[in-house]
């Protein structure tokens, strides 16, 4: 009995303690705006491609709250990819049939950010900046082109993560508004040229428009 009281006392002191730690804890969900950008070895030239809209889902967590800083940390689901619109062909119209397609390529990542946070208080309004470095794991992609170069992609990526945003409380809730660029650092591929390889190096890039919701601790 006096074991099992000692184990509730050291929980309750756990509890209590990370409670210290946690500001809050929280859902955040939007959309990516992903592109990518295709340098080619020989002959030297580079790719710039269009943005493909995607899903953004994480959980958030606030930690260490100072005065005018503290620790964020975003960990969930995020598509990338990139899409080009295609002009389509056909025998009798090789130059093109003035019809379009769009070709799209999804990635899909477990994304974590710990990032430092700066913020101001206006009383119910809450105004910050973040900053970070942040690492993808690819968990799948669909190709609609280049289906080889894809399969070949690095699965892990490491990146940053910065961004603006607002967060209006009412009693333990605030509600957020953020706007989030996330530039990789490391290439997608990255082949050398070689006698059987022009070569060939893809890095990321996408823009989040993201809302949510908080529940602050204390």
């Amino acid at each position: 009995m006096k074991t099992k009281v000692l184990a509730l006392i050291l929980l309750l002191n756990v509890l209590y303690s990370k409670g210290q730690v946690i500001e809050s804890l929280g859902i955040k969900g939007g959309i990516s705006f992903a592109n990518q950008t295709w340098e080619h070895g020989t002959p030297s030239s580079k790719t710039n491609y269009d943005y493909k809209p995607g899903l953004y889902s994480v959980l958030n967590a606030e930690l260490f709250k100072g005065k005018f800083l503290s620790l964020s940390a975003d960990l969930g689901f995020v598509q990338k990819g990139m899409q080009q619109k295609i002009e389509e062909t056909t025998a009798e119209f090789p130059e093109g049939t003035g019809e379009y397609k769009i070709w799209k390529t999804t990635l899909a990542y477990v994304s974590f950010s710990p990032m430092l946070k700066g913020f101001y208080n206006f009383n119910s309004l809450t105004t910050y900046a973040l900053i970070g470095p942040r690492i993808d794991y690819r968990v799948m992609y669909e190709p609609h082109i280049n289906s080889q170069v894809f399969s070949e992609s690095n699965k892990l990526i490491w990146g940053l993560t910065y961004g603006v945003g607002a967060e209006y409380k009412i009693k333990k809730f605030g509600f957020i508004l953020e706007c989030l660029g996330h530039p990789d650092v490391t290439a997608i591929l990255n082949q050398k040229t070689s006698a059987d390889n022009l070569g060939l190096k893809i890095t990321g890039n996408s823009y989040i428009i993201t809302t949510g919701i908080l529940y602050h601790m204390h």
